[in-house]
């Protein structure tokens, strides 16, 4: 069972672009850091 809303979120219409994402209650975002990055 997916973790979504049933409904657009108050103020976006139901056929935005993107209702896919928005209906979502968590998503998970990564990026990959450099070695330079992480010991700064």
């Amino acid at each position: 069972m997916e973790d979504k809303l049933k409904t657009a979120p108050k103020g976006y219409d139901r056929d935005h672009k993107h209702i896919d994402l928005l209906n979502s209650k968590s998503f998970t975002v990564y990026h990959d850091l450099t070695t330079e990055e992480v010991t700064r």
